[in-house]
């Protein structure tokens, strides 16, 4: 099971990851 902790800890991750794929792209 995922805290509310966890669920910002992976959706800043993803956020992240996004955010350097992007300029790729």
């Amino acid at each position: 099971a995922l805290t509310k902790r966890d669920m910002q800890r992976i959706v800043s991750a993803c956020n992240a990851l996004g955010g350097l794929l992007q300029p790729a792209y």
